[in-house]
């Protein structure tokens, strides 16, 4: 539902909800004790997942003049299954199948992002030239880390799925746009920072325990510059 505020601004409240029963999951056929990784253990398919997700969100959006864009929003969302251990031959865990957290399961996600052209008026004079058509736009992301398993060096599962989690995710991109005519036909050129503030935000970890790296965490991309022609058409 979206309603408009004073001074041009509209908010948006909702409300998500969706549940997904008898879903299909691999299960053990007796859980207590779990086989030892030298033991057979017997895998049966079975239609007893059942999946959840529920999320509140709330944004915030203004257009200014019909030249620029602003939007910020907020989710607070919890996505969780019955059976949240994934047995697999590549990346085996030894436990029982038991309920937990998604792998994108993400509590709080605030997000904004916004464009307009570059103020001519606080530029110098010999700028103003190079700027004209240019559009800065930026984009900030700020959420909980992702959750992840732990276990021992045997593959058996330490607590519980989903027990930890990432370090929160910051990320903002900054780029600049310049529109010009070229050959009968109109283009833009991009350029700017991916992760302009140059956080970890990592995406990979140590989640063994009992070894020297526990809970050392690899570094996701780093400060990128980037730069991209777009065609948009003949003009």
């Amino acid at each position: 539902m979206e309603r408009k505020l004073p001074i041009q601004f509209y908010a948006r409240a909702g409300y998500t909800w969706r549940y997904g029963p008898r879903g299909f999951v691999f299960d053990t056929t007796a859980v207590e004790p779990v086989p030892a990784p030298s033991e057979a253990a017997v895998y049966q398919l079975r239609n007893r997942r059942r999946d959840r997700y529920n999320a509140v969100d709330f944004s915030l959006r203004r257009t200014f003049a019909g030249q620029c864009e602003w939007f910020a929003g907020y989710t607070r969302s919890s996505s969780r299954s019955n059976a949240a251990v994934d047995y697999s031959i590549e990346n085996p865990v030894f436990a029982p199948q038991m309920p937990g957290p998604f792998p994108w399961d993400t509590p709080n996600r605030f997000h904004m992002w916004g464009w307009a052209p570059l103020p001519k008026r606080l530029l110098p004079v010999k700028l103003r030239v190079l700027t004209r058509n240019t559009t800065a736009a930026y984009l900030l992301e700020d959420r909980t880390g992702f959750p992840f398993n732990v276990v021992n060096e045997d593959g058996f599962l330490v607590g519980r799925p989903g027990d930890l989690r990432y370090p929160a995710y910051f990320n903002i991109n900054l780029h600049f746009e310049r529109k010009f005519r070229a050959l009968h036909y109109l283009w833009a050129w991009r350029f700017g920072y991916n992760n302009l503030t140059a956080n970890l935000n990592p995406n990979v970890v140590n989640n063994v325990q009992g070894t020297p790296r526990f809970l050392t965490y690899g570094r996701g991309q780093s400060r990128a510059f980037s730069v991209r022609l777009r065609l948009l058409g003949r003009k």
